[in-house]
Formats: structure tokens, C-alpha cells, sequence
């Protein structure tokens, strides 16, 4: 990516913080871009570990930046929803593509593989773990937004057993990838910088998939 277009992409994060009242960084002077992306992963790992369980609201909020961080300029943060409408009910987190999506490898495979045009998060910040109608509920917004045929079902406590089952039963019957990220994997992204994230998401999706053959 240029630097111009990554100024570019900074500074609609930057109207972006406006919209959604996100930490999101205001300054991109040229001078930060090579320390930016480190910076930005400390401050993520520590809004991630001060935000209580329990706390939906801001954990959508943290779970939104995070996205946002780590796929730019691939999605558009001035477009991106929380709380979307979504066929009469409301889905937690819509993060459509943006002009530049094909400039992001992951986003690239994701919409030949899938026919991906926006990512869709739900985010669970439950003492509980996510369940069979966690999965379901994700399954039936993946339909309804008409976004693709892979979203994320972001659980901090995990995933039940019967809930990795019907995540896997779903892709067999090549109905959707529904990528499961529990706070073990959310912290390592959240260490991570935009690259390092790109290539931890290649690398859990394979994971998923090894888990959805033997389930």
C-alpha cells in the first residue's frame, strides 16, 4: 500500500472515531508510520484485558477497533455498523469493504473463497460458552446481511463442544465458514500488528478447519 493511500485510510479512521465515539487514533502524521502499528497493538491488548466480562457494549467497541486495525485499508470504518438492522433484529458489528479490500491478501481469498463483501462479527462477552444457538443465530445473520459465506462468532469464554459440531456441520454441508475466536486467539491478535494479524488469521482459519473434519 502507498503511503498516500494509507494516509488516506488513517484519516477516515481518524472521522471514523467521530461516528462511533471509538479510541480509535487521531494522529497520522507520516512521521508515526513505522511505529503506529506496534503502538496501536499495546494499547489494543490493554483496552481488550480492562474490559470486563459482562460488558457487551464496549466489547463490541473493542472488538470493532481491533478489526478495523488489522484489515485496513481493507474495510471502511465510516461505513462499518454496530447494532446493524438486519431483516427486523439487529447484528452486533458490519465492517464492509472498502475501495482498497483487494489490497488486503486475506480479504482478497476470503471474497474468491466466499463471495465475502463485508465482515460480520458477533461478539459474546459471556461467562458462559458460546452455544449451538450462538451458531445458529450467526448462521441465520451470515444469510440475512447477504454479506458472504463467512463470519465471525467471537466468544471469550470459548465454544461449547455441540457448538464446534454445528459450526463444523455447516461447513461440510458447505453452508458457511463461521470462524470461531475465543479470548485465547483474540489476545494474540490483539499483539499483534496489521501483517502479523493477516497471518494469524490464514493460519487459525486452517486451524478451524482441521477442528470442523474431526468433530
Amino acid at each position: 500500500m502507498s503511503a498516500k493511500s494509507q494516509d488516506n485510510v488513517f484519516h477516515r479512521i481518524g472521522q471514523a472515531r467521530m461516528k462511533w465515539g471509538l479510541d480509535l487514533p487521531s494522529d497520522f502524521a507520516p512521521i508515526y508510520r513505522e511505529i503506529l502499528p506496534s503502538l496501536r497493538a499495546h494499547e489494543m491488548e490493554q483496552r481488550l484485558n480492562s474490559c470486563p466480562v459482562g460488558d457487551g457494549d464496549r466489547f463490541e467497541c473493542v472488538v470493532a477497533e481491533l478489526f478495523l486495525r488489522l484489515l485496513a485499508p481493507g474495510v471502511d470504518p465510516l461505513t462499518s455498523e454496530r447494532r446493524y438492522k438486519n431483516a427486523g433484529a439487529r447484528g452486533d458489528l458490519l465492517l464492509p469493504f472498502s475501495l482498497l479490500g483487494d489490497e488486503v491478501r486475506v480479504l482478497r481469498e476470503w471474497k474468491q473463497a466466499h463471495g465475502l463483501r463485508s465482515i460480520l462479527v458477533e461478539a459474546k462477552n459471556e461467562k458462559k460458552k458460546a452455544s449451538v444457538e450462538d451458531v445458529k443465530q450467526v448462521f441465520v445473520d451470515m444469510q440475512t446481511a447477504c454479506a458472504g459465506n463467512l463470519a465471525f462468532l467471537v466468544a471469550r469464554a470459548g465454544f461449547t463442544s455441540d457448538a464446534i459440531r454445528e459450526m463444523a456441520a455447516l461447513w461440510r454441508g458447505n453452508k458457511g465458514f463461521i470462524y470461531p475466536v475465543d479470548e485465547m486467539l483474540l489476545l494474540e491478535l490483539s499483539r499483534a500488528t496489521p501483517a502479523q494479524g493477516q497471518q494469524l488469521l490464514f493460519r487459525h482459519e486452517e486451524i478451524a478447519r482441521k477442528k470442523f473434519r474431526s468433530a
